[in-house]
């Protein structure tokens, strides 16, 4: 089987690597590697897959595909589904909604949070009270992790019963030192940091703006928005489980 991979990081190097085990894999740097493909049968695309107009975001540039790979015969990778994304002929997988393969990387994802916490926090992590917002598979992973750790944690829900651990959207009447954001949504606004005495490290790993580039230059906000954490800490084990999932699809 002949698998192209959009080599956009060391992640999808890996992934690359590991499937070249069994298959013919072409790794894509440029558009220049794209032009001595005669066929491919799958393509692996990075987490975000292509634009509307068929450019994948590489190291520092876009780099276009041409929408002749993209036929009824071709299987086509991606993590996740965009409202960005082109509708193309091609049968297409998302790595990242694969159960096994989100619980596995919300592993890394919580240890390279525990990495940014540590880089960011001018304390000890035992000094300090961390407020986990959200509890999804990432926000389960990190909560787990720092447990294990025996660091002093809450989980911030909307909805939950209140106890040591659990505090609801309501009584949250004042933030930890630290502020990890897992949750899709505002719960996490200017108004509530406002409303507290003190100025947290919000570590935001969703999906989803919490704040606007306004709100950023006129608030005293000391935040940083982290992506990509898998691939950035643990790319040979981001990139393996990538692999596998793709193994498991073609071949069982």
């Amino acid at each position: 089987m002949i698998v192209g991979v959009i080599c956009s990081d060391d992640r999808m190097i890996q992934v690359a690597d590991k499937l070249s085990a069994n298959n013919v894999v072409y790794k894509i740097f440029s558009e220049e590697d794209i032009k001595y493909f005669k066929q491919i049968h799958v393509l692996v695309l990075p987490v975000h897959g292509m634009n509307l107009d068929y450019q994948v975001k590489m190291w520092k540039s876009y780099m276009t595909l041409p929408k002749s790979f993209f036929n009824e015969t071709t299987i086509v990778f991606q993590g996740i589904m965009e409202n960005k994304n082109p509708i193309i002929k091609s049968r297409v997988f998302y790595y990242l909604e694969d159960e096994s393969v989100k619980t596995k990387n919300a592993i890394l994802t919580a240890e390279g949070v525990l990495m940014e916490l540590i880089q960011h926090t001018c304390k000890s992590i035992y000094d300090v009270l961390i407020d986990v917002v959200g509890y999804g598979v990432c926000g389960k992973a990190i909560v787990k992790m720092l447990n294990d750790l025996g660091v002093n944690v809450r989980v911030i829900r909307r909805n939950c019963n209140e106890s040591k651990v659990f505090c609801s959207v309501d009584c949250w009447e004042m933030c930890g030192d630290v502020i990890i954001n897992t949750a899709p949504d505002k719960i996490v606004n200017v108004e509530r940091l406002k409303s507290w005495n003190k100025v947290p490290l919000i570590l935001d790993i969703s999906n989803f703006d919490l704040f606007s580039e306004k709100d950023l230059e006129q608030s005293h906000i000391n935040y940083y928005k982290l992506s990509n954490l898998p691939g950035y800490f643990s790319p040979i084990s981001a990139g393996n489980i990538i692999a596998d999932y793709i193994r498991r699809i073609l071949y069982e």
